[in-house]
């Protein structure tokens, strides 16, 4: 199913804090955040953080990428090109292969996701 790879997301906060510091210049890396996520858990747990009540997500394998592309175009106020991209971005397993910044001392990651929400 496309909302089972995994992902390993990070915050523009601690994005940026790594990014502008000067022992990170002229190099590449690969940035993620500490924990190992699919789409369910992160939504499971911003539904906690915000106090939503607990629902059940039911992934079903016969529901098809091009039926979800629909379904977020006539629901949402996105384009339909937009909602095919989106859709199928989510079938890509994006884990960093090597996370160096996690043994410098120039990354800390923030708090998760409660840091990630405030303000919404």
């Amino acid at each position: 199913m496309f909302c089972s790879p995994a992902r390993q997301v990070i915050s523009g906060s601690d994005c940026s804090s790594a990014l502008l510091n000067e022992a990170t210049y002229n190099q590449v890396f690969d940035i993620g955040g500490p924990e190992i996520l699919t789409y369910k858990e992160m939504l499971l747990q911003y539904a906690e953080v915000r106090g939503f009540k607990r629902r059940i997500i039911w992934v079903s394998p016969f529901i098809s990428p091009r039926f979800s592309s629909y379904w977020l175009y006539f629901v949402t106020s996105t384009s339909y090109n937009l909602a095919v991209n989106l859709v199928h971005s989510m079938k890509v397993e994006v884990v960093c292969r090597e996370n160096k910044l996690m043994d410098w001392s120039v990354f800390f990651p923030s708090e998760g996701i409660e840091v990630g929400t405030m303000g919404i």
